[in-house]
């Protein structure tokens, strides 16, 4: 049997926490560390009890946060991007209280990322989905006790574009002579075929018969891209073949 304090050690050899507070069960895995697993009982009984008796908000964890959001946007087309996201952002701020991140705790996060060659855009994509976190620990989420997750948002600075975005451009056609003939063929035809219809890499990979339309007086095809296959997913998209696309499809 598990002892009654809670704390008990896997078949791995990992310290877990599994045990019920006035109705609510706390679970959670720890490394080959019992004062870590012990330490964070501790803290997780006296918040909720302190919360029970005095009212006193329980102090939450960003990683807790995180769990709860990706859990209720399982449906999110972009999740795999956000969860990327929250990867990196664990080592620095994931074992933070709600209350504590702000610009100086997300400083070595920002430091670390532009360290790594990552584009201003791409730290801002992570910051941005720690303020769209914060916000709805905020205003939405609540406590069995019907408190917030966290009293008040901070205001995330995110770092300035102007300057530090290259502009996007059409390939050039010498660009285009020069690659194309450095790819697998199978590759080749997909990827001129993509320079002609400017489809995401998701259509291009999935592109199905049924959704042909040919257009008999125009000597072409069209394909209607369910809106399940298109980004944002709102609606149904056409996507029109030129001549070199068409070559392909004929092919």
């Amino acid at each position: 049997g598990r002892p009654e304090s809670g704390i008990y050690r896997d078949k791995q050899g990992n310290w877990c926490v599994d045990k019920v507070y006035a109705g609510t069960r706390l679970r959670q895995r720890f490394s080959q560390n019992f004062e870590e697993a012990q330490n964070w009982l501790i803290r997780e009984l006296d918040q909720r009890r302190q919360a029970k008796l005095f009212g006193v908000r329980r102090k939450w964890m960003f990683d807790e946060a995180s769990a709860k959001y990706v859990l209720d946007h399982q449906d999110k087309v972009s999740l795999e991007t956000d969860i990327y996201l929250l990867d990196s952002l664990m080592p620095f701020i994931g074992k933070l209280a709600l209350d504590r991140i702000h610009d100086g705790t997300l400083a070595p996060y920002v430091a670390h990322r532009i360290a790594k060659g990552r584009a201003h855009k791409t730290v801002n994509a992570g910051l941005a989905l720690t303020r769209r976190i914060l916000n709805l620990a905020a205003r939405k989420w609540r406590d069995e006790n019907g408190r917030t997750w966290l009293e008040t948002p901070p205001m995330l600075t995110m770092l300035p574009l102007n300057g530090h975005q290259r502009e996007p451009r059409p390939i050039t056609w010498a660009e285009q002579r020069a690659i194309l003939p450095l790819l697998p063929d199978h590759l080749g035809r997909m990827v001129l075929f993509d320079l002609n219809t400017g489809a995401r890499d998701e259509v291009v990979c999935g592109l199905k018969w049924e959704w042909e339309v040919p257009i008999s007086e125009l000597g072409i095809s069209v394909f209607s891209i369910p809106r399940e296959s298109v980004k944002g997913r709102k609606r149904d998209r056409i996507l029109v073949c030129n001549s070199v696309a068409q070559s392909i499809i004929e092919s």
